[in-house]
């Protein structure tokens, strides 16, 4: 793994760490926006092969 790239995560958790353990909150890309259920049909697709 390129150390740019753990960099830059560590830099978001500094910055936005706090979000996580907030009451309520919900990640930037959001379980309710379609791409839960898009996920699950893969994975199942991927188990049934």
């Amino acid at each position: 793994m390129p150390r740019s790239v753990l960099s830059k995560w560590k830099k978001q958790l500094l910055d936005n760490g706090t979000e996580i353990y907030k009451k309520g909150s919900q990640p930037e890309w959001g379980y309710n926006n379609g791409n839960m259920k898009k996920l699950h049909a893969t994975i199942g697709r991927l188990k049934v092969r």
